[in-house]
C-alpha cells in the first residue's frame, strides 16, 4: 500500500476520531465503522480482508477493571483494522499477555497500554498538527483510542508499512534491526493469524 493510502486512512481516522472525542465517545468502533462505511478505498475490492463491522473493543465493564484480556479486542477487515491488529499485539506484547490501562514505567516515563513515551507522542503529534488534526498530551496515553490515535499517526509519519515496521518502529524506529529483535519476536507471538 502506498505511503500516500496510509496516510489518507490515517488522518480520515483522526479525523473522525477527532469529532467522536468532543461527544466524549471512549470507544473507536464507532469510528471505524464510519470509517468503513464512508471510504470507497476501503470498501474497494483491491483491500485484502472484509468489511464487516469491527466487534466491540472495550466494555463499560472492562473500561472499570482497568485492563483488557486478550479475547477482548478482536477485529477484523481493510487496512485499518490491520493497524488496529498491530497495535493490539503491541500492547499485549507490553502488557506481558493483557492490555494495561494503568501501566507506568518510571524509569522510561512511559504510559499506557502502548507504553509511549514523550518522544514518541512528540514525533506523533508533529505529525498530526501539519496534517491538522488534534494533538495529544502524555497522560491521554493511559486511553486505549488517544494511544492508538497517536500510534497511526507515527506510523504514518515514519512510514512504516508492515506489521514488522510497525512493531520494531513502535519500540525503537532509529534503532538497528539487531536492537529491536527481541521485542520483534515478542509481538509476533501476540499477532492474530
Amino acid at each position: 500500500m502506498s505511503r500516500i493510502a496510509i496516510n489518507t486512512i490515517c488522518i480520515m481516522f483522526l479525523s473522525i476520531y477527532s469529532i467522536l472525542d468532543e461527544f466524549r465517545i471512549r470507544k473507536i468502533e464507532t469510528a471505524l465503522i464510519r470509517l468503513e462505511n464512508s471510504s470507497p478505498l476501503i470498501r474497494s475490492s483491491s483491500v485484502v480482508g472484509n468489511t464487516a463491522p469491527v466487534s466491540k473493543l472495550i466494555s463499560a465493564s472492562t473500561l472499570s477493571k482497568r485492563s483488557i484480556l486478550p479475547n477482548q479486542v478482536h477485529m477484523t477487515g481493510g487496512p485499518v483494522t490491520q493497524l488496529a491488529k498491530d497495535f493490539r499485539a503491541i500492547c499485549l506484547w507490553e502488557g506481558r499477555g493483557k492490555i494495561d490501562l494503568d501501566a507506568y514505567n518510571k524509569k522510561e516515563d512511559a504510559i499506557g497500554p502502548a507504553q509511549i513515551r514523550k518522544g514518541y507522542l512528540q514525533d506523533a503529534n508533529e505529525w498530526l498538527k501539519s496534517h491538522g488534526q488534534r494533538t495529544y498530551i502524555h497522560e491521554e496515553m493511559y486511553d486505549y483510542d488517544s494511544s492508538f490515535a497517536v500510534f497511526c499517526a507515527y506510523q504514518a509519519r515514519y512510514d512504516n508499512k508492515t506489521t514488522e515496521e510497525r512493531s520494531r518502529g513502535h519500540n525503537g524506529n532509529f534503532a538497528s534491526k539487531k536492537a529491536t529483535q527481541a521485542y520483534w519476536e515478542g509481538v509476533q507471538t501476540y499477532i492474530e493469524k
